[in-house]
């Protein structure tokens, strides 16, 4: 009998992800703006992936207030590669500091 419960709270679990999965995947369907949560589930990395990524200048993202906000086709290009990719900072420093060199001893 015990075994029978265990077996079905996994089940009633694995059904209560899956209409989770499914009501997320609806509502990201339907919005053209998405939270940090939302993108991640797009995607299908962690929150924390997505946090990083923007924070490295990876992809591109709006912020109002304490949170940031994402456009989902800009999200999306810019995962799968179908825009310009924006540069990092280190690259950003790079092409500094090659201007700084040519300003400094001519081209």
């Amino acid at each position: 009998m015990e075994t029978n419960n265990t077996n079905n709270a996994t089940l009633l679990q694995t059904l209560i992800d899956e209409v989770h999965d499914l009501r997320m995947a609806i509502i990201i369907s339907q919005k053209d703006w998405l939270n940090t949560n939302e993108v991640a589930f797009l995607l299908g990395v962690e929150p924390q992936t997505i946090n990083q990524r923007a924070s490295d200048k990876e992809i591109t993202y709006y912020k109002g207030g304490k949170y940031r906000s994402y456009n989902k086709k800009e999200v999306v290009d810019s995962f799968f590669g179908n825009r310009t990719r924006v540069a990092s900072n280190a690259e950003i420093e790079q092409q500094a500091e090659m201007e700084r060199h040519k300003r400094k001893y001519g081209k």
